[in-house]
This record gives C-alpha cells, structure tokens and sequence, in this order.
C-alpha cells in the first residue's frame, strides 16, 4: 500500500477546484490556485484580518479573506477548498469569532476589518481614482458606458486604509 496515495488523491481533486485550495501546516498557511502556490505567509506575522467583496461574480470570485501584516497584505478567496479550516484555525489562534462573515450577501465593493476587535467593522481598504478615470457624466453617457461605447475609464487603485496603516505601524513598534 502507498502511504501518500490518498494525499494524491485529495490534491488532484482540490486542483480541478476554481478557487484554488487552504492548507494550513502549524502556523503557515498557503493558498494554491490554478495548480500554483499563490499565497504563503506565517499567521505570527498577522495583525489584522479582514474581508472584501467585488463586483467580480457570479461568474468570478468575488469575496477574499484578507491578511495584513507589518510588510504586505494577501488575499485568499473565500470560496478556495477547506477555507473553514483557515478561519478555525486564525479564531483560535487570535481568541476572535472569524466564522461570522459580514460580507456575505454583497455584491459591490466594500471592505470590513475582522480582527482586531477595536477595529472591527472599520474600512480595511480604500479606493483612490486612478490619473485617467473619466466617469461619465451624464445620463446619456451612463447609458452609453453601461453598453460598453465611449472611452470611459473607473479604475480606481486599492490600498489600505489609513486607519490600518496607523494602526499597523503602531502594532509593530
């Protein structure tokens, strides 16, 4: 009998899986997509957790779990494989309750803070208009950028929130 045989098993399904698959081995955890590791950082390194929503679905992942550290932040989809063994796993380790999602249900744009609890429910990102936005202006223009016509630009550059940076910066004195 092959020790690791059931192990290939199991990776080979989860690889077939669009959102990619959490594992978590002591305290770092790592999210695969598309075959490849896409995300791996330690959960000591962690200060804040968070979630964010796009309008990206249905048909895209549109819901992330969001790690901040002193450095960078990562982003894991919600819908990844074995992604509830992630949140246990982070609850236990920060004595917070993370299986309790806020986002949920949204289908726009918007950002929570999860942990820490003074923090909670505050805006983890911000949204900045890029150089070259060009919304439009009008109804006409609306209906127009709505059928895809006209040379409207709404990009807009994600980062995180002051209050997160300050609070982040704080944290690693």
């Amino acid at each position: 009998m092959l020790p690791n045989t059931k192990y290939k098993l199991v990776r080979e399904e989860e690889q077939k899986d669009s959102s990619g698959y959490v594992l978590v081995n002591g305290d770092i955890v790592e999210w695969y997509y598309q075959n490849e590791l896409a995300v791996s950082f330690d959960l000591n390194d962690v200060i804040v957790v968070g979630e964010y929503t796009d309008a990206s679905g249905p048909r895209f992942d549109d819901w992330f779990l969001v790690f901040v550290t002193r450095n960078d932040w990562w982003r894991i989809s919600f819908f990844a494989s074995h992604i509830e063994e992630l949140t246990q796993v982070l609850s236990s380790k920060l004595n917070t309750d993370l299986s309790a999602c806020s986002l949920a249900n949204s289908t726009e744009w918007k950002s929570i803070i999860q942990y820490p609890k003074e923090r909670e429910g505050k805006a983890l990102f911000q949204l900045t208009p890029t150089e070259k936005i060009k919304t439009p202006g009008n109804f006409w223009e609306r209906v127009k950028a709505a059928a895809g016509l006209g040379s409207f630009d709404a990009s807009q550059e994600i980062s995180i929130s002051q209050d997160v940076k300050q609070y982040v910066e704080a944290a690693s004195r």
